[in-house]
């Protein structure tokens, strides 16, 4: 969609009033089969999209293989105006053949790490550390930029090298109000990407859910486009994630999330098996409901294994 938005916007087209139809048809005519990894839905504009949107395709001939967390009948689960959405569910079921993949193994941590690419604390070595991969990835006589553009914005970095390499600072790509169009533009124009000073997130304490969120779909675009990354953060990666609940959600939340299991056909259940990459901590903040936590939880544990995938040396084997 973003690379449609883009062509628009160059080729200055006008986009008719039945701008879903218009889309729909481009890509029907491009494209008759559809692949989407991780697909879930958790805003309401386009909880209620979809079903318009994808009925389209559908009708156009084009064919829909997609990856989720959730069986079709837990996708928005709890959401704002949820039987808005129903009849895409409905229509998820009736197009697709739903077919359950579980298997406890992650094949993502398979691979063997490559020292320094996540490097904690924060200190004089990890500066040093860092420095070491940047000189290492350029020359004395490359031209280093202090600020790069992405997408509308002009974003201040610690040094850049066009069509190289990045090293760019948490606050100032997760903080500022950034989003997926920046990190896109973000991950086109350099192969690698240094995020330094990325800090602990605890998640339901309310100050930095959504730096949080944001730094999940940086990872997802990075990830997505083969970046080779290098963090430095305060804490070790299994620390990365905290949840904090307040004095209300204890008890009963604490029991269910400490010993939730996901069954990607029947959705949530209880089980003796731990989540280990997440620390809960039974205090804090309200976090909101219980589906939520569990959202942020299943997406911060994915974000955890794709950064040590990340690490490995099958997926830096290609990489500069």
């Amino acid at each position: 969609m973003y690379s449609y938005r883009q062509q628009y916007i160059t080729q200055n087209i006008r986009i008719p009033r039945n701008a879903l139809q218009y889309v729909a048809d481009q890509i029907s005519q491009e494209h008759t089969l559809l692949c989407l990894d991780e697909f879930q839905v958790t805003d309401v504009v386009d909880a209620l999209i979809l079903k318009s949107f994808f009925s389209l395709l559908f009708e156009n001939g084009c064919v829909l293989v997609t990856t989720s967390n959730r069986p079709p009948q837990d996708l928005y689960k709890d959401g704002y105006n949820r039987e808005l959405f129903v009849p895409f569910i409905h229509l998820l079921e009736e197009k697709c053949e739903v077919q359950r993949l579980v298997h406890d193994k992650d094949y993502r941590q398979e691979s063997v790490s490559i020292p320094d690419l996540y490097i904690y604390p924060i200190d004089q070595n990890s500066k040093q550390i860092i420095q070491k991969h940047f000189d290492g990835l350029t020359s004395s006589h490359d031209i280093v930029h202090h600020f790069i553009q992405l997408s509308d914005r002009t974003v201040p970095c610690v040094k850049a090298v066009s069509g190289v390499v990045c090293v760019i600072d948490f606050i100032n790509l997760c903080k500022d109000e950034l989003g997926s169009i920046h990190y896109f533009s973000l991950a086109k124009q350099f192969p690698v990407v240094v995020l330094i000073n990325v800090p602990q997130f605890t998640i339901g304490s309310g100050h930095n859910g959504d730096s949080a969120r944001r730094f999940v779909t940086l990872i997802d675009i990075l990830y997505d486009y083969q970046c080779k990354l290098i963090i430095s953060a305060e804490v070790k990666l299994e620390d990365l994630f905290l949840v904090k609940l307040d004095e209300e959600n204890k008890g009963e939340v604490y029991k269910n999330l400490t010993q939730l299991v996901y069954d990607p056909l029947n959705g949530y259940s209880r089980s003796s098996t731990m989540i280990s990459d997440v620390e809960v901590l039974l205090e804090g903040a309200s976090i909101g409901s219980l589906t939520d936590l569990y959202d942020l939880v299943f997406s911060h544990k994915r974000t955890v294994s794709r950064l040590k995938e990340m690490q490995g040396e099958s997926y830096n084997k290609t990489k500069a």
